[in-house]
Protein backbone atom coordinates (compact mmCIF):
# COMPACT_ATOMS: atom_id res chain seq x y z
CA UNK A 1 0.00 0.00 0.00
CA UNK A 2 1.56 3.40 -0.71
CA UNK A 3 1.69 5.85 1.49
CA UNK A 4 1.22 8.48 -0.67
CA UNK A 5 -1.34 7.50 -3.11
CA UNK A 6 -1.82 9.02 -6.39
CA UNK A 7 -3.84 9.64 -9.61
CA UNK A 8 -2.18 9.10 -12.87
CA UNK A 9 -2.84 11.91 -15.37
CA UNK A 10 -5.06 10.60 -18.31
CA UNK A 11 -3.70 11.53 -21.78
CA UNK A 12 -6.57 11.66 -23.99
CA UNK A 13 -5.45 11.81 -27.94
CA UNK A 14 -6.74 14.41 -29.93
CA UNK A 15 -10.13 12.82 -31.44
CA UNK A 16 -11.64 13.64 -35.06
CA UNK A 17 -14.72 14.66 -32.79
CA UNK A 18 -12.44 16.84 -30.42
CA UNK A 19 -11.00 18.30 -33.25
CA UNK A 20 -14.47 19.66 -34.53
CA UNK A 21 -15.33 20.96 -31.63
CA UNK A 22 -11.97 22.99 -30.89
CA UNK A 23 -11.19 24.50 -34.31
CA UNK A 24 -12.63 27.90 -34.75
CA UNK A 25 -12.50 28.53 -38.58
CA UNK A 26 -12.56 32.47 -38.15
CA UNK A 27 -10.74 34.79 -40.20
CA UNK A 28 -8.12 36.14 -38.38
CA UNK A 29 -4.90 35.52 -38.80
CA UNK A 30 -4.56 33.72 -35.17
CA UNK A 31 -7.42 31.88 -35.70
CA UNK A 32 -5.67 30.21 -38.77
CA UNK A 33 -2.88 29.33 -36.67
CA UNK A 34 -4.12 28.41 -33.76
CA UNK A 35 -6.60 25.72 -36.09
CA UNK A 36 -3.30 24.94 -37.99
CA UNK A 37 -1.47 23.99 -34.69
CA UNK A 38 -4.68 21.59 -33.89
CA UNK A 39 -5.59 19.93 -37.31
CA UNK A 40 -1.41 19.41 -37.60
CA UNK A 41 -1.37 17.88 -34.08
CA UNK A 42 -4.22 15.66 -35.00
CA UNK A 43 -2.51 14.40 -37.88
CA UNK A 44 0.36 13.30 -36.32
CA UNK A 45 -1.20 11.75 -33.47
CA UNK A 46 -0.41 14.49 -30.65
CA UNK A 47 -2.09 14.74 -27.51
CA UNK A 48 -3.29 18.05 -26.53
CA UNK A 49 -0.69 18.09 -23.88
CA UNK A 50 2.63 17.98 -26.18
CA UNK A 51 1.16 21.40 -28.03
CA UNK A 52 -0.29 23.54 -25.04
CA UNK A 53 0.96 24.27 -21.53
CA UNK A 54 0.03 25.17 -18.00
CA UNK A 55 3.50 26.34 -17.01
CA UNK A 56 4.65 28.88 -19.52
CA UNK A 57 7.86 30.55 -16.73
CA UNK A 58 10.16 28.44 -17.23
CA UNK A 59 13.56 30.20 -18.67
CA UNK A 60 13.94 27.92 -21.44
CA UNK A 61 10.28 27.41 -22.48
CA UNK A 62 10.35 29.10 -25.71
CA UNK A 63 13.58 27.04 -26.71
CA UNK A 64 13.15 23.78 -26.35
CA UNK A 65 8.32 24.21 -26.56
CA UNK A 66 6.35 24.07 -29.40
CA UNK A 67 4.93 27.43 -30.15
CA UNK A 68 2.08 28.90 -32.26
CA UNK A 69 4.88 30.91 -34.48
CA UNK A 70 6.52 27.50 -35.07
CA UNK A 71 3.58 26.94 -37.68
CA UNK A 72 3.03 28.03 -40.65
CA UNK A 73 1.21 27.94 -43.57
CA UNK A 74 3.30 28.24 -46.54
CA UNK A 75 3.35 31.32 -49.34
CA UNK A 76 1.08 28.84 -51.93
CA UNK A 77 -1.62 28.21 -48.73
CA UNK A 78 -1.39 24.26 -49.60
CA UNK A 79 1.45 23.18 -46.97
CA UNK A 80 1.57 23.46 -43.30
CA UNK A 81 5.63 24.02 -42.37
CA UNK A 82 5.83 23.47 -38.59
CA UNK A 83 9.87 24.23 -37.22
CA UNK A 84 10.91 21.35 -35.37
CA UNK A 85 13.55 22.97 -32.59
CA UNK A 86 14.86 19.97 -31.06
CA UNK A 87 14.74 16.09 -31.59
CA UNK A 88 16.67 13.10 -30.58
CA UNK A 89 18.47 12.89 -34.04
CA UNK A 90 19.50 16.86 -34.25
CA UNK A 91 22.52 16.54 -32.59
CA UNK A 92 23.98 19.99 -33.17
CA UNK A 93 19.36 21.47 -31.71
CA UNK A 94 19.77 23.25 -35.40
CA UNK A 95 16.40 22.85 -35.93
CA UNK A 96 14.36 21.71 -39.22
CA UNK A 97 10.96 22.59 -41.02
CA UNK A 98 9.26 19.52 -41.25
Amino acid sequence: MLLFPFTKKIKLPITKDILDKIITLGPYKADINIDTAFIMAFAGFLYIGEITYLNRKAKDFSTIKALCSNVRIAPNSHLIVFYLKRSKTDKTYSGVNI
